[in-house]
């Protein structure tokens, strides 16, 4: 058995102390409520197959006792089927009991460890994970007692159930010695693997039932059907312990927090270990960087230097690397499972290798695991420099994508991927920003924007297409020499949106518009008869969707007076249908 699967089995064990402590009763009565649910469900089946057998005889089979046969077909299917009906209201009744005692016992359980609120729904949750444990304990009660019954009814049977126990016991232990992928996947898929199992046992059950009939000496077509359900609901309930030790498992922390008086909620500490941490090991980290770079570049020689470069992306491990015996430096970035569309993204554009755009040399795109990884070369010599000048080069490479026309195939595949800019644009979404209005003016500025919303998507919609990329910062800069022109290392949340979208709206921003529109220009042909208002105004609406985005109502007031006066001095303040006459 995987030490994972000890450390959950361990765990539960200690829950199990806890609870007895606690709400003994309570889980005694879910416990035999659960079970009264479980047999309930199982006559409920069982029992109009054997209204559909008498259906299908002449008379009464002989199997019936000598009490029931004297009643007459009639009412015998008439008795079962009200029966089947009782114990399913039975089940539906227990299954309902089982909620209400379980929020009781909780409750109780929180009030017995007097701790603050921990976390948002921390009812909820120890609601949840009682009821999954109390669940847990009944499944294992029914599995026994079915294998119990199974033994009685059909003594063959239960030894094939045994041995099939036994039998995957040992097989999962040696695969587990032999087979570290194996182990990770019993760790981390126990659900499947298990329903799997599950499965795989009822299906040879199954098969032994035909056999048992065809060859040997079987039991009676009752004691058959019975015993085949109870399998059925055997394995099923196997899985569902299995998922219920898994659930538990995954909110360790918040349950062990919630239930434990020694136990303090760190979410921190319980993640350290997992994601991408255990492969940033110095131990560890050369022999896998060596591979991946080892399957993109022809004679490579090794690691010389892993440095951490810092970024503003959690969840996003960024590296630079030194060749032991050449010039050349390569960005390798590890994105944790959450993030693996973020690398797919990154990868579209950087592959493309656009002429001009501020990004690292595409090498190439591998896995780790789950894991995504991305490799790129950068130039080999970087300069320190001071935060002045970093702040100087955000501006002069926000300035420089400017000048840069996105390949018309890749605006395509954007386009028929995520909204645009004024597609985003939604008039209940600025309704919505008057809950931050402290005055009649302020509500009016909203309802004057929503008036000129039709001209605003025209001109955002007429306007040339540009690169945007929101983690424009210095700390995702690499710098280089002053021969060479700097990099962003980080292009996970690139976009294509009208030119002046993402510029910035601050008094110096602003200003340096018309100059980076005019520079600009002069290398993109689509940019010369634009005027640098309209681009200011598509900044300025950029950063009303970014703001509302965020929540930032007040912010997106602030926004609403220099975006109307743009309008007013480009004279679009007019109907839409002059206002069009006046774009063309």
């Amino acid at each position: 058995m995987s030490s994972g699967v000890r450390r959950s089995l361990r765990w539960c064990m200690s829950l199990a102390s806890k609870f007895s402590r606690v709400v003994f009763w309570h889980t005694l009565i879910i416990i035999l409520l659960t079970l009264t649910s479980q047999i309930s469900m199982v006559l409920a089946f069982f029992l109009p197959l054997k209204v559909v057998i008498l259906l299908g005889s002449s008379g009464i089979p002989n199997y019936f006792p000598e009490s029931l046969r004297v009643l007459g077909s009639e009412f015998l299917i008439l008795g079962l089927s009200l029966s089947a009906v009782l114990f399913y209201i039975v089940h539906l009744l227990s299954e309902h009991l089982v909620g209400v005692v379980t929020a009781r016992a909780s409750g109780q359980i929180l009030l017995h460890n007097k701790k603050v609120a921990l976390f948002q729904n921390q009812d909820i949750v120890a609601g949840n994970a009682y009821k999954r444990f109390s669940r847990m304990l009944a499944s294992s009660c029914f599995i026994f007692l079915a294998l119990s019954v199974i033994s009685v009814v059909y003594l063959d049977m239960a030894a094939i159930l045994v041995f099939l126990a036994v039998v995957v016991g040992l097989l999962i232990a040696f695969l587990e010695r032999t087979l570290p992928s194996f182990k990770d996947y019993l760790n981390n898929q126990m659900q499947d693997a298990a329903g799997i199992v599950a499965s795989a046992g009822f299906f040879i059950s199954f098969v032994y039932l035909v056999l048992d009939f065809i060859f040997l000496k079987p039991p009676s077509v009752i004691v058959a059907i019975l015993s085949l359900l109870l399998c059925r609901q055997l394995f099923s309930r196997f899985s569902a312990v299995v998922k219920d030790i898994q659930s538990l498992s995954s909110q360790r922390v918040k349950i062990d927090a919630l239930f434990f008086h020694n136990k303090v909620l760190l979410p921190s500490r319980a993640r350290s270990s997992k994601g991408y941490w255990p492969f940033l090991e110095r131990e560890r980290r050369a022999e896998w960087i060596d591979a991946v770079i080892s399957s993109f570049v022809e004679g490579w020689e090794g690691c010389n230097k892993v440095s951490w470069h810092s970024s503003s992306s959690p969840g996003i491990a960024v590296m630079i690397v030194e060749a032991s015996s050449a010039a050349n430096k390569y960005l390798v970035k590890l994105y944790e499972p959450k993030n693996s569309n973020l690398a797919m993204h990154e990868s579209t554009l950087i592959a493309e290798g656009i002429a001009g755009l501020a990004a690292p040399t595409f090498v190439g795109m591998s896995s780790l695991g789950d894991m995504s990884c991305l490799v790129c070369r950068l130039p080999s010599a970087d300069l320190s420099v001071s935060p002045n000048v970093l702040r100087k080069a955000v501006v002069k490479l926000k300035s420089d994508m400017l000048k840069i026309e996105p390949p018309a195939v890749l605006v395509d595949r954007y386009q028929r991927s995520r909204p645009l800019l004024w597609q985003r644009l939604g008039e209940s979404d600025l309704q919505k920003i008057k809950v931050a209005a402290t005055e009649v003016a302020e509500v009016n500025q909203v309802d004057r924007v929503i008036d000129r919303l039709p001209i605003i998507r025209t001109i955002l919609q007429s306007m040339p297409l540009s690169f945007v990329n929101p983690d424009v910062r210095p700390a995702n800069i690499w710098t280089l020499a002053q021969q060479e022109e700097p990099v962003f290392v980080n292009w996970g949340r690139w976009s294509l949106e009208p030119v002046g979208a993402g510029f910035g709206v601050g008094q110096r921003e602003i200003s340096q518009i018309e100059k980076a529109l005019h520079a600009a220009a002069k290398d993109r042909p689509s940019l010369k008869n634009i005027d640098a208002k309209v681009v200011e105004l598509v900044a300025l609406v950029s950063a009303l969707d970014e703001r509302y985005g965020k929540h930032q109502l007040n912010e997106a007031l602030d926004l609403l007076g220099p975006i109307l006066e743009r309008l007013d001095v480009l004279n679009f303040g007019l109907p839409l249908e002059e206002a069009d006459h006046v774009l063309s």
